[in-house]
């Protein structure tokens, strides 16, 4: 995600993430990975955020879940599990 960032961040893509977890769980497990300091996060440990789109899209927690959300703030694309860097970059090039 970082990577498509800093590929297509100029161009407007914004990365929202939201962790289930604590802030220092969420630094923690960054860190372990060789990222540095991530920075406008969210706690969403009583999963409000989380169980928002579990109810419109999914129905069921999986984790993880992503969405693509448009400049007009519709979701345009949502999956459950892992996605390929590659994948990302053929949905974000659609709509940028």
């Amino acid at each position: 995600m970082l990577s498509l960032y800093s590929a297509y961040g100029s161009q407007g893509l914004c990365l929202i993430t939201v962790w289930r977890e604590t802030l220092s769980q969420m630094q923690s497990w960054l860190s372990s990975r060789g990222y540095g300091e991530y920075t406008n996060n969210y706690e969403d440990t009583d999963s409000d955020i989380f169980g928002l789109y579990v109810d419109a899209f999914t129905g069921e927690e999986t984790v993880p879940t992503n969405y693509l959300i448009d400049r007009d703030g519709n979701v345009r694309y949502w999956e459950i599990g892992e996605i390929s860097e590659g994948a990302w970059a053929d949905l974000i090039e659609e709509l940028l």
